[in-house]
This record gives C-alpha cells, structure tokens and sequence, in this order.
C-alpha cells in the first residue's frame, strides 16, 4: 500500500485520457530505463527520497555510507549548505529531515540528468538548474499558501520534466530536431511531440511514474505542469505555477523555447503577490544556485 501521497496516478492518466495501446512503447522503455546500465540503484533510491515523509538524517547517513561516490558526493553538497568545523551527522541533523531528503533527492536527480540529457543535445547543467528552480519555487509556493507540505512540492517540481529525459533516451538526435524546429517556429513542444511520435513529454513522465510506482503527488506534477492551473487543488498547483514562474525569471533548462504566458495575479493562489513578488524572486534564485554550486561548481573546477 502506498503513503499518502497528496493524488493518484490513475486521475492522472484519466485526465490526460492516454490510449493504452498507443503508450505501450512508451512503458516498455521507461521500464527499461529502471535497468539503465549507467542508472542501477538510482531508481530505488528516487523512489525512498520522494515519499511524501523525508527520511531521517540519520538513516540518510547510513544509507549513503554503503556507496562511497554517492556519500562523497552528499558531503559535498551539504557542506555548501551548512560550512564549518562539524561532523556530516552533525551538518545533516542541522539541516533537519526534509533538506537532507532534498540534496539526496537533488543528487539522484542530477544523475538522470547527466545521463540522459546530452543524448538529445541538451545542456545538462541548464537543464537540471531549471528544474532546480521549479523545485524550489513549488515548495516556496507550497510553504507560503500552507496548503501543501513544501518537501512534497519540492520533489514534485524537481522531476517535472522527467518525461523529456526518457524522450531524450529514446529518441536521440530524432527529439534533438524535433526541439530545434518547435524553436525555430517558435510553436509548442507537447503539440509537436504528439504528431511527430505519438505522445507529449508529459504523458511519458507519467508512464515513468507508473513504471517505477513513484508517488502520486510527482506523477500529478508530471502530468500537469503545463495545464491550466485554475481549479487545481494538488500540489500540481504549485508544480504548474512553478514552471511558468521558473521561466519567467530566466530559467528554460537550455531549450530556449517560447516561455509559457504567466500572470502575477495567478499567483495570489500560493501566497505570492506585486508587492512581495521580487523576494520570492530573490528566494528561488539563491535556493538554485546553492543546488547548482553544490552539484555542478566541484566539476568545472576540476575540468
């Protein structure tokens, strides 16, 4: 039986009123990317880190001393988080539950993306910032409305545009073109990637949802990022404000496309007016770059 989970994949998919048959390519491969060879063990370790209760920092440390390249790397990203002269137990439990669970969460995420992303000529480091942003201007949201549990929202945001990691596995340099021309004419990614293979990026995120049973609150902000937001009562709500937010301050993942039309009036549904709408800015931008820096900075440095 599955936690509470704030949704459910089958409203998801009734929404997006999938055919089943047609989709049946689409979940074969995202099944297959849960034994991507560059990709063993991290799928599970998505699946602990996205429940809807973060983990325990100290259940954290166990877990993450078992692998050393991943324990390396949380001791990096935390250190960014909380500098000094203290032990990782001490950093972590400082951090509290939800921030730990979010950079471990943060570091599977980043793995995908570093995967998968160059296979259609994206920019890994652009791509995963602007899911950063998305991640972290949902939990804001989610925070500042009090309707929502904001580590929720977080992990929501984060895998939002998980769908186009497993466009980007199965279809190479074909979804590169696709993304060229949709910015070129300056037209729409779901409607072009619908007539070209059949399905949108966003119902292939679902299907990797189903396929690896991720939560239903992730799944629903998978599924309805792009969708209209009025009316939704999910964290999807904060999910599909949070990419059109995300967007409007700068962050398009790499993909320069058009950006997705965002009224600031919407936003009084998660607590965000004019008045305080250049400190949310501010908020986001410096909760991405702590990500970005404790993610990406060691690797250029020791390129």
């Amino acid at each position: 039986m599955r936690n509470k989970d704030y949704g459910t994949n089958a409203m998801s998919r009734t929404r997006l009123e999938f055919d089943f048959e047609r989709m049946q390519t689409v979940w074969r491969t995202a099944r297959k990317l849960a034994q991507h060879p560059t990709l063993e063990g991290l799928v599970s370790r998505v699946v602990l880190f996205s429940q809807p209760e973060p983990q325990r920092a100290s259940l954290v440390e166990r877990l993450v001393a078992r692998e050393p390249r991943l324990y390396a790397q949380i001791v990096d990203a935390v250190e960014i988080f909380v500098p000094g002269d203290m032990s990782f137990r001490e950093k972590t439990m400082m951090l509290g539950d939800a921030k730990t669970s979010e950079v471990v969460l943060a570091i599977c995420y980043r793995e995908l993306v570093r995967s998968l992303a160059p296979l259609a000529g994206l920019d890994s480091r652009s791509f995963y910032m602007q899911s950063a942003a998305v991640g972290s201007s949902s939990s804001l949201f989610a925070e500042r409305s009090c309707r929502f549990p904001p580590f929720s929202a977080f992990g929501a945001g984060l895998f939002y545009h998980l769908g186009i990691l497993l466009m980007a596995l199965s279809y190479h340099q074909s979804y590169r073109g696709l993304i060229d021309i949709v910015r070129v004419k300056n037209s729409d990614l779901a409607t072009a990637e619908t007539m070209a293979y059949g399905f949108s990026h966003a119902e292939a995120g679902v299907a990797i949802g189903d396929a690896w049973s991720l939560p239903g609150h992730i799944v629903d902000g998978i599924c309805y990022h792009e969708q209209d937001s009025a009316g939704q009562k999910s964290i999807a709500l904060c999910v599909a404000l949070a990419s059109r937010f995300s967007e409007s301050i700068g962050y398009d993942g790499g993909l320069r496309l058009k950006p997705s039309e965002l009224q600031v009036s919407s936003l009084r549904a998660v607590g965000v007016s004019e008045h305080n709408l250049e400190r949310v800015t501010e908020a986001v931008r410096g909760q991405t770059d702590v990500f970005s820096a404790s993610l990406f900075e060691s690797e250029i440095e020791a390129a």
